[in-house]
Formats: C-alpha cells, structure tokens, sequence
C-alpha cells in the first residue's frame, strides 16, 4: 500500500479530469498470502479559485460601534472541488493605530454561507478597521477578498419637513422628511403609521 501511494504522489499535476485505478496489494504477516484490489480514483483537474461574494463587513461600509458579537459572513462557492476552509482576518488600520495586531478566525460554513462572530467593542467612531476573508478549495487554490470598514456610534438626525408637527392630515397628505448622517453616505429609511411599514 505505502509503495503504491508513493507512485501516486510524484505523479505529475492533471491538467484535466481524470479517472485512474488505484491497485492495492495487501499481504498476510503470518499466511504471506497475498490480495489484490483495484480501487477507481478520479482526480479532478481545479484550477479555479472559489468565488466569494456577499460578505459582511464589505469594503467602504460602517460597523455600528460598541458590538461585542458582530456577524462576519461571506459566501464561498467552488463547484469543482468544494470549499476546504475559510477564515476571516482583522486589525485597526486608523491613522493613529501602533502595534497593530492582527486577529484571524475560522469561519463555520453551512451551505456555502460561512459565518462567525468578532468582538469589535474596541472601535470608537472615526476609526478604521482593516480585513481579509481567505478561502481554500480542496484543491488548495486559494481566494482573497479585502479591504477596510469605519466605525459610527452617532444616530442619523431626521427631520420632518411636512406636515408640521400636531396638524390635521388627511388621505392625500403628503409626508416628507430629511434624513443625514455623521458619516455614512447612503442611509436606508422607513415610513411608519402605528408601527406598520408604509414605505
């Protein structure tokens, strides 16, 4: 057995699918009798890295600050050979930041979707931090999908232009309002009426 593995390791690389068949000699230590089996392999040829895509955090966007259990998640795809592994890695890259440390964990992946929790309650608003997710397919191409978040601790401020506050509304009323932010350039609001979504 440890002869033919051997012969299979130095084999060169495959640059495409391919079915071989493995023999396999096992020999008694008391009877010297010999069995011979013939084990089918097919080797997959992948030299394709996995595709990651829907990752939290994501280049350029805000994490609240203060979270002790923020989610971390991507999805991994690698149809050829599957996913081995895949890991997640961050450190402060503020402007003022000095012995940075990095921290690196492994992500739990269930259906393609690999997730975890971070600590973050380190990061005050204004400060940035730097990340890496890696993922491995069986076939050990590797993936690398980077980049860096800030950090906001302060509300949006909304305020109603229309109707004026304690006046009478009707069918056709129209409701408008402005919303901003310290930092964050984009913002996603909701129209409430008694707790129930309008718009």
């Amino acid at each position: 057995l440890i002869r033919r593995q051997r012969q299979m390791c130095i084999r060169d690389r495959v640059d495409s699918d391919q079915d071989i068949d493995v023999e396999v000699i096992t020999k008694g230590e008391e009877s010297g009798e010999e069995t011979t089996d013939i084990i089918p392999i097919t080797i997959l040829n992948d030299n394709t890295a996995p595709v990651l895509t829907n990752n939290i955090p994501y280049d350029g966007g805000f994490l609240r600050e203060g979270i002790n259990d923020q989610l971390v998640t991507v999805d991994a795809d690698d149809p050829e050979t599957g996913i081995l592994n895949v890991s997640f890695s961050y450190w402060d890259c503020s402007v003022n930041a000095t012995n940075v440390t990095v921290y690196g964990i492994e992500l739990n992946c269930v259906d393609g979707t690999c997730t975890n929790n971070i600590d973050v309650s380190s990061y005050e608003e204004g400060d940035s931090m730097c990340f890496e997710f890696e993922a491995y397919n069986n076939a050990l191409e590797v993936s690398r999908l980077n980049g860096s978040v800030g950090f906001d601790g302060t509300p949006p401020n909304v305020t109603l232009v229309e109707p004026a506050d304690g006046s009478y509304a009707s069918n056709n009323t129209l409701f408008s309002f402005i919303a901003t932010d310290n930092l964050a350039p984009t913002l996603s609001c909701e129209f409430k009426i008694d707790g129930e979504v309008i718009d």
